[in-house]
């Protein structure tokens, strides 16, 4: 059973993510995580060629539950632009699961809050959610949409960048 293995892969690498690069950010549901560097004001991630999209969230906004199938469908429209979602609060590797699962996030997704600082860190500060920043390809912040934000406009978004 898949879920079984990436439970077991997830506890196995939770054990040893000590070990890891502090860069290395581990994701709650794709464990290979995501490999990141910031400096000089620009968050560069390894192997990613193309803008990428950071979504902040928690389990209990509203607007945040609203901004989830927007981000889903412009993940599948743009295949080579990565959505990485950063759930604050987090409530555990099963809670966190289940509220995945509930909301039908399936963009790579990091809760744990070493990683969730990290990345507050690297926009400046996160102070609400949701809160959905626009990278181009070299790493540097382009669009800050603070609170629940239409689709196309971050679709036209991304669109100018490509």
């Amino acid at each position: 059973n898949k879920m079984k293995k990436l439970i077991i892969l997830s506890i196995f690498l939770t054990i040893f993510s000590g070990c890891q690069n502090e860069n290395h950010h581990m994701s709650i549901n794709d464990p290979v995580g995501i490999d990141t560097v910031y400096e000089s004001g620009k968050l560069k991630i390894k192997g990613q060629n193309s803008p990428f999209v950071v979504f902040f969230f928690s389990a209990t906004c509203g607007a945040c539950s609203e901004q989830v199938p927007s981000l889903i469908e412009l993940g599948k429209k743009f295949k080579n632009v990565k959505f990485i979602g950063i759930m604050g609060n987090s409530q555990g590797f099963d809670k966190d699961m289940k509220i995945l699962k509930e909301k039908g996030v399936d963009f790579l997704t990091i809760s744990s809050p070493k990683s969730v600082d990290y990345f507050s860190n690297a926009v400046g500060g996160i102070y609400g959610v949701p809160a959905t920043f626009l990278f181009d390809k070299d790493g540097k912040i382009v669009k800050k949409y603070i609170g629940l934000t239409s689709k196309n406009i971050i679709e036209k978004d991304i669109k100018s960048l490509l």
